[in-house]
């Protein structure tokens, strides 16, 4: 059984990292195209960062045009759909979000290239 400060992960270690969640809000403006919000909503949450992913989640996320660089298990309460993840001072994407079944949410993230 797991405890909220606890998480029962693979490797059985507490949460050690710490990521930024920033949701991307876009609203629509008069003339209908889609404008950024200039200040979004940006929240930190503990978390296990891994960088790099498994095979099969690399392989996958090439098929479909984009290349997972890490991933993060955090809190599935703590994660409320954000786009983008900051972690040491890198900007990556959500790829593809799914439950681990321990309470947990795995996050597959590629890196933002500009």
């Amino acid at each position: 059984m797991s405890q909220r400060g606890y998480p029962l992960t693979t490797n059985r270690t507490p949460w050690m990292d710490e990521i930024t969640l920033e949701k991307d809000e876009r609203e629509q403006g008069a003339n209908g195209y889609l404008i950024e919000n200039p200040e979004p909503e940006k929240r930190e949450i503990f978390c296990t960062f891994s960088e790099g992913v498994a095979r099969g989640e690399f392989y996958e996320s090439m098929k479909a045009g984009m290349r997972a660089t890490a991933s993060v298990e955090c809190w599935a309460d703590d994660y409320e759909g954000e786009t983008k993840v900051f972690h040491n001072g890198i900007e990556y994407s959500v790829s593809r979000s799914y439950p681990t079944g321990r309470g947990t949410i795995m996050l597959i993230l590629s890196e933002v290239v500009r």
